[in-house]
């Protein structure tokens, strides 16, 4: 009898093991009473504190508004049918923060298909959703940056071609302009270091685009964060490329002027073109408009909009020095004119 006792209890033991190393809180449902036992890994998963209440009221208050009839249905498909319930959903914890939860269970009916209990697990899936998320923004900007880069290529032999140059330097200047291009993304895939400087940044960025020298640069140096040198890169990289095709540079006469400058505490980016075709705003936004104003805002923890003046695009982004470099003033800030 003692040795069963002591096999279920190393059984209990290893069971318990199990579920706080994989993270599976357990849970079990009276579905009739709706009367909801929890264990203090389930409450944790849905941030609350082992000695917190947690009934079922507390459960559907915490779900998504957005997620809440999407757990319903699939909750009364569970129900009606074989009784599995499967879901992922996202909650508000106490805190307001959010989190991604799944759901799995089984459910135990009587002789009348009545359901009686629902016993299951929850899991905190939030990593595994922020790194999906992830990966399809990455995928969505390869392709993007692929049309993008085809799209300057074609541009740069058109532009090299009204040049009427003779072919053996004609080949050379087009070799020269699509080897600065590759240069432009080099950056994006450097990793071994931690700052970068901004006007070199910003002159690789550009490079490819201002082989006739119409894009001008004004603004002091300064170290920044390799994470906002790269978006940065790609912020530049998109407007000089609908430069290229729709604005001051898809022609001879236009220009691009690129200033920044330091204001107190705050950084001040802007774009300017000139001398180009009057400006049609788009009818919608794209990725790449997406991209220039909203992830570059958030890496430098700042604000960045684009305005379709009729003159030429005017694009600004503002940003606290210490959200660019990493560090405040007199604590490794390097500046120079």
């Amino acid at each position: 009898m003692q040795r069963r006792i002591a096999d279920l209890t190393a059984a209990e033991e290893r069971l318990h093991f199990t579920l706080k190393a994989g993270g599976l809180g357990t849970w079990t449902l009276d579905v009739p009473n709706q009367r909801l036992v929890v264990s203090a890994l389930c409450k944790a998963n849905f941030g609350r504190g082992p000695s917190d209440e947690f009934g079922y009221q507390d459960l559907q208050s915490s779900i998504h508004p957005e997620d809440y009839p999407r757990w319903q249905q699939t909750l009364r498909a569970a129900l009606e049918g074989d009784g599995e319930f499967h879901i992922e959903y996202r909650i508000n914890l106490p805190t307001g923060d959010l989190r991604w939860i799944e759901i799995r269970a089984q459910t135990r009916f009587d002789d009348q298909h009545r359901p009686l209990t629902m016993s299951g697990i929850s899991l905190d899936i939030t990593e595994r959703k922020e790194a999906e998320a992830y990966r399809m923004l990455v995928t969505q900007e390869m392709g993007h940056r692929i049309k993008n880069t085809l799209a300057t290529v074609q541009s740069i032999v058109s532009q090299s071609l009204r040049a009427e140059l003779p072919s053996n330097e004609l080949r050379k200047v087009v070799a020269e302009r699509i080897e600065a291009l590759s240069g432009a993304h080099d950056i994006l895939a450097e990793d071994d270091w931690d700052v970068a400087g901004l006007r070199q940044t910003i002159e690789r960025a550009l490079r490819p685009f201002n082989a006739d020298g119409r894009i001008h640069y004004f603004g002091p140096d300064m170290e920044i964060r390799h994470a906002v040198s790269s978006t940065l890169t790609l912020a530049l990289h998109e407007l000089a490329t609908n430069a290229v095709k729709y604005g001051a540079l898809s022609g001879d006469d236009g220009r691009v002027r690129v200033e920044w400058s330091l204001q107190e505490e705050d950084f001040v980016l802007t774009w300017d073109e000139i001398g180009g075709p009057p400006v049609t705003p788009p009818t919608r936004t794209g990725f790449g408009s997406r991209m220039i104003e909203k992830v570059l805002s958030a890496t430098v923890e700042g604000s960045a909009t684009v305005d379709y003046r009729r003159q030429g695009v005017h694009y600004e982004l503002r940003a606290p020095l210490m959200a660019l470099s990493g560090s405040g003033p007199g604590r490794g800030l390097s500046i120079s004119k």
